[in-house]
C-alpha cells in the first residue's frame, strides 16, 4: 500500500481502535493515566499524520493540523477563561464534559514544561534566557500566561502536551501522584475532548 492510500484509508481504523481503547481504560491507579494518555496520543498522531512532511518537524505538523481544523472542530469547545462552574451558570445547555475550560489548563501554568528554566516567573522574558533551539516550549508557555487568542492558546497547549509526550516516551518518568501524574492526567483529558470534537465534525463513529 502506498503512502497516500495508507493515510487516506487506514488511519481512521487506527484512530478509532486506539481512541476506543483509551475510552475503555478506567483510571484505577496512576499507571492507567499513562495508558490513557498513550492511547489518545497514538490516536492524535494518526489523525495529524496526513499533514506529515519530510521537510517539517513534528511540532510543525501538529500546528498545521490544529490551524486547519480550529474553526470547524475546536473553536466552539474552548473556554480558557471560564471555569466549568461559570459556564454551567451562564450556558446551562452546553455539555460541560466536552468543553476545554480554565480548569483543564491551570495545571500547565502550575507546572510549566519549560525545557530547563528553573525559576517560574511570568514577568521574565524566558525567550532571551534560553538557547535558541530550546525556545519553543517557553513561547508556548508565555502564550498561555499572556492570554493570547484562543486559537493561539490551543495550538500552544497542544505543543506543550507534545512535550509532555516526549518526556514520557523518552525520559525516566514515574507514575506517582505528583507533577508527572497531573500533567499526564490533564493532557489525556484535553486530548480526549479534542478528539471527540474532531471525530464528530468528520462524522466518524467512535463509540
Amino acid at each position: 500500500m502506498n503512502r497516500k492510500n495508507f493515510y487516506g484509508n487506514e488511519n481512521w481504523k487506527i484512530s478509532k481502535t486506539w481512541f476506543k481503547k483509551g475510552l475503555n481504560t478506567p483510571i484505577d491507579d496512576p499507571d492507567d493515566v499513562a495508558v490513557k494518555f498513550i492511547c489518545y496520543w497514538i490516536t492524535f498522531n494518526s489523525v495529524y499524520s496526513k499533514y506529515e512532511s519530510d521537510e517539517k518537524s513534528e511540532i510543525d505538523q501538529i500546528k498545521d493540523f490544529m490551524n486547519k481544523n480550529y474553526e470547524k472542530c475546536f473553536k466552539n469547545i474552548i473556554f480558557f477563561d471560564k471555569s466549568k462552574t461559570e459556564i454551567s451558570e451562564s450556558k446551562p445547555t452546553l455539555n460541560i464534559e466536552r468543553l476545554i475550560t480554565k480548569d483543564d489548563i491551570d495545571i500547565f501554568l502550575k507546572y510549566p514544561v519549560l525545557d530547563g528554566a528553573k525559576i517560574i516567573d511570568e514577568n521574565k522574558d524566558y525567550i532571551n534566557m534560553m538557547p535558541r533551539r530550546n525556545c519553543w516550549p517557553i513561547i508556548n508557555f508565555q502564550n498561555l500566561v499572556k492570554k493570547k487568542c484562543n486559537e493561539t492558546r490551543i495550538i500552544s497547549l497542544m505543543c506543550i502536551i507534545y512535550k509532555v509526550r516526549c518526556n514520557m516516551f523518552h525520559g525516566y518518568k514515574i507514575a506517582d501522584p505528583g507533577r508527572n501524574y497531573e500533567l499526564a492526567y490533564y493532557s489525556q483529558i484535553i486530548l480526549e475532548k479534542l478528539l471527540y470534537a474532531y471525530f464528530e465534525n468528520k462524522k466518524i463513529e467512535v463509540y
